[in-house]
């Protein structure tokens, strides 16, 4: 039975509260203007295991969005204004504001209003000023939009002390119009600013941004977290970037990586985090309001097919896209481009993953990209469930805790196929993601040899759930070599050789390269969606651990 009852994903989305599967308690209050919403609590007569929520809630007030940037065009340090004024309001309860992009942004703002019934409206940023000074103050950070250290001093001390950011280049104009400097992050260091400010930062959450990004800024004094971006590997940064982590252990990263990706995800999977690609995402302050949007569970548009009447003399692949855990590409449209799921459709199915943390971080973009998927589609909870992780490199009791939330959210997500990319695939990483009531299965790849180390390997969980490794990889090679991997395997749906998980990396190739190839398959190898995949594993192949070679 599916877990996707409202207050508990509610609870999940405000904060602490004891998690059991057979009752809860309902959110903390998240209206009025004090704050964001940050705790939550529930009991159970059942055994309960206590932990804190990934996500904040926010909360859009009555009247019209107001969107800024659209009736006149802004500088980087006038948007950093603006950005900043956005999350100050949305910390204090009322998301009002909206950063206008055009593209997909554009398409969420119409439909806020089309599908949602609130409407919108120009404001510029002189009016911004007037009810900042109005209904929060009149203090102001100075900081130097040149150095990337400047400006995420800025964004940390903006948030705890509910001040707006005014860059060199606007300190005339700020002090002009009343405000007043009350801090000054020209020259601060990023460890300087954590030490002087680490107790009044909330550390559920860690904001990895580069300098020159706008991005994330409005949600990360939104929720008053921390805003570093450390690229050098000395061991003073090093024991920093170590004192950081742990000060947040098990929380969410927003942003990327520093260093690179395998070094950076690896090195927050070691505190129990996860990272979030969300770098270039606009206006998570409005889309992270879960109350306003009104979702609580979301049906997947398309079910999986009857396996019945499916012969086993047949070669069964699924195919599947990567990177769906990468926030700004479903804010920016880019899966809904004519690359991927915009492009002209085939008459097969295929798999989406996606990233389960849009039902707190855009429910309105998760439910869009659901009703408008085509008659093929079945999304998957993309690497490695909540957001971007190595759970090999997790404590057995922070991976425990991570799967109880992530079950919820696929529950809620109606997913139940979940990618898993890592280093490994230990015992305990199988045990935890096959706990979870939701899954029925698992797509796991390699993060070395282009996810396909393991061949198409399965591994059993003890309750009869198959860990199915990536057999072939669209990754820098054509239509014509994959069809050809594909139609030398057995068609022999007895065996797990007779099965195959086609991965579709989807910076190298695209949805047209997906036709190509399955237009080169031989008669007997049959395109399923990725749950049907999953369950004819389960029916026809002994559930025995099978390690296979290239």
């Amino acid at each position: 039975m599916k877990k996707y009852l409202k207050n508990i994903l509610l609870a999940l989305i405000a904060g602490t509260f004891a998690f059991s599967a057979f009752g809860c308690g309902g959110p903390s209050d998240t209206g009025g203007s004090d704050s964001v919403s940050d705790s939550g609590s529930s009991s159970s007569s059942s055994a309960e295991v206590d932990y804190e929520g990934y996500f904040k809630s926010l909360t859009i007030t009555s009247g019209n969005l107001l969107v800024y940037g659209r009736s006149e065009s802004l500088s980087r340090a006038q948007e950093f204004f603006g950005e900043s004024v956005q999350g100050l309001f949305a910390q204090k309860g009322d998301s009002r504001y909206y950063h206008y992009r055009t593209g997909s942004y554009d398409t969420w703002l119409s439909e806020i209003e089309t599908e949602y019934g609130k409407g919108n409206e120009d404001v510029t940023l002189a009016q911004m000023l007037d009810a900042f000074k109005e209904e929060i103050g009149t203090g102001y950070v100075l900081f130097d939009e040149s150095s990337s250290a400047s400006v995420n001093c800025a964004r940390s001390i903006a948030g705890v002390k509910g001040v707006v950011m005014i860059d060199e280049s606007l300190k005339e104009w700020a002090d002009s119009n009343g405000l007043t400097q009350e801090y000054d992050a020209r020259e601060m260091t990023e460890k300087e600013c954590f030490d002087a400010y680490k107790d009044e930062f909330d550390n559920t959450g860690l904001v990895q941004q580069k300098g020159e990004n706008i991005q994330l800024t409005d949600y990360a004094i939104a929720c008053k977290f921390y805003c570093y971006f450390v690229t050098d590997q000395t061991p003073a940064s090093l024991t920093f970037r170590n004192e950081v982590q742990d000060w947040c252990s098990g929380c969410a990263v927003y942003g990327w990586c520093p260093i690179d990706e395998g070094t950076d995800v690896a090195f927050s999977s070691r505190y129990g985090s996860f990272t979030l690609a969300s770098d270039y995402c606009y206006n998570m302050s409005v889309f992270s309001c879960t109350d306003f949007f009104g979702v609580d569970y979301l049906e997947q548009p398309n079910a999986p097919a009857d396996i019945s009447d499916y012969a086993t003399d047949k070669h069964y692949i699924t195919i599947v896209n990567s990177d769906g855990d990468n926030l700004q590409c479903w804010y920016g449209g880019t899966f809904e481009s004519g690359q991927y799921m915009g492009a002209e459709r085939g008459d097969f199915p295929m798999g989406w993953s996606i990233s389960p943390a849009l039902y707190s971080l855009g429910p309105n973009i998760l439910e869009h990209t659901y009703r408008n998927a085509g008659a093929g589609d079945r999304f998957v909870c993309s690497v490695s469930g909540l957001g971007y992780t190595y759970p090999m490199s997790y404590t057995t009791e922070a991976l425990a805790r991570y799967c109880a939330i992530l079950d919820e959210y696929l529950g809620a997500c109606d997913l139940s196929v979940v990618k898993i990319l890592d280093n490994g695939l230990p015992e305990k990483t199988i045990e935890a993601y096959s706990q979870m009531e939701n899954a029925k299965g698992f797509l796991y790849c390699t993060y070395s040899d282009s996810y396909v180390g393991e061949h198409g390997s399965v591994y059993w969980s003890d309750n009869g759930k198959p860990f199915v490794s990536c057999r072939a990889t669209m990754w820098n090679s054509t239509p014509e070599a994959i069809a050809d991997q594909i139609n030398a395997y057995p068609a022999d749906a007895t065996t797990i050789e007779g099965y195959t998980y086609v991965n579709l990396h989807v910076w190298s190739m695209d949805y047209e390269d997906v036709k190509a190839m399955v237009e080169l398959l031989d008669e007997d190898v049959v395109v399923v969606d990725p749950d049907t995949f999953i369950d004819l594993i389960v029916r026809n192949v002994p559930h025995e651990d099978v390690k296979l070679s290239a």
